[in-house]
C-alpha cells in the first residue's frame, strides 16, 4: 500500500491512482504527511516502513534514519 503524503481529498488520491500507466491497483492511504515528516523525508519518494515503525526502504534522495 502507499501513502499520499500530499493530504489529498479521496477524489484526488483516486484520480492520481487512475492517471498512472498502468493504473495503480494497491490501496493508498490519505493524509500522510505527517508520517513523512516524521521519516524526515523532504518529498514523495518511495519508501518501505515495516510494521514496527522501521525505514526498509528508501528512494534516492531520503536520508536513512
Amino acid at each position: 500500500m502507499g501513502i499520499d503524503c500530499w493530504d489529498g481529498s479521496a477524489q484526488f488520491v483516486e484520480n492520481f491512482k487512475n492517471s498512472t500507466n498502468p493504473p495503480l491497483t494497491y490501496p493508498l492511504l490519505l493524509n500522510g504527511s505527517k508520517t513523512m515528516q516524521a521519516y524526515n523525508i523532504p518529498y514523495d519518494y518511495s519508501t518501505v516502513i515495516d510494521q514496527q515503525g522501521i525505514l526498509r526502504f528508501k528512494g534516492s534522495g531520503v536520508p536513512l534514519q
